[in-house]
């Protein structure tokens, strides 16, 4: 019994880890939450589970040795404190790095405004605050942002590129093509532009027209490891 109640917490430990971390990212802004915390959170799937395991032989064999009771207690309810340091690794992790790239963004956006009091009809200060506004899920002010960017600067490549990405995010996919198109038109090595009409003819299974667009992103930048990586998939997809 002892034995089947320490293997069923050691599972629960690193199979309910992968849920947790979703849950604490949708709870703290984890969409914004930069790789590098998010690789300790799972990099302590391994290390914390190690440790436990460990410290249970350990004890197990003291307690044998000194045939002293009290240390059985330790290695039994070591799976629980385990379950426990990962909640608050996890937890702790996520609020810290969330309330971090929360205060990089408020200083972001007030350099931002401080731009526009100095060049109010500046169409790169709407970019900026667009990409700013893409970045923190506000879509809809983003979209705002980079059509007046093009009121400004009408043959402006990377408003026309920003407002289709915000509306791929919108999921308004037909908007955000059409974008990507005219970014293209103003600017044929706009490499994202390219990439994001790839995966729009990718999703439709229209290969030919994905490989061309991840053929031109190839072009100019052939050591894209994206573009190669998909380029390989749709040639697969086609041959099929």
């Amino acid at each position: 019994m002892k034995t089947r109640t320490w293997v069923f917490s050691g599972l629960l430990t690193l199979g309910g880890l992968p849920i947790l971390v979703v849950l604490e990212a949708m709870r703290f802004g984890g969409a914004h939450v930069g790789k590098i915390e998010l690789d300790f959170v799972w990099y302590s799937m391994v290390a914390i589970p190690l440790v436990w395991v460990a410290a249970f032989v350990l004890c197990r064999v003291e307690a044998q040795r000194r045939q002293r009771r009290q240390l059985m207690w330790v290695y039994r309810l070591l799976p629980y404190g385990a379950w426990a340091g990962h909640i608050l690794i996890v937890a702790f992790t996520l609020q810290w790095a969330s309330g971090a790239h929360r205060r990089a963004n408020e200083r972001a956006l007030a350099s931002i405004e401080a731009a526009f009091k100095l060049a109010p009809n500046q169409a790169e200060n709407f970019v900026a605050r667009g990409d700013l506004m893409t970045n923190t899920a506000s879509y809809d002010r983003a979209v705002a942002d980079f059509a007046e960017a093009i009121r400004l600067k009408p043959a402006y490549a990377a408003a026309y590129y920003g407002r289709g990405f915000a509306y791929t995010l919108k999921d308004e996919r037909d908007r955000a093509f059409a974008d990507y198109t005219e970014a293209v038109r103003l600017d044929p090595n706009h490499i994202e532009a390219h990439r994001q009409r790839g995966f729009h003819f990718r999703n439709l299974g229209q290969w030919d027209e994905a490989i061309a667009e991840f053929e031109a992103v190839r072009r100019v930048a052939p050591d894209d490891a994206n573009a190669k990586k998909q380029l390989a998939s749709l040639r697969e997809q086609k041959a099929r």
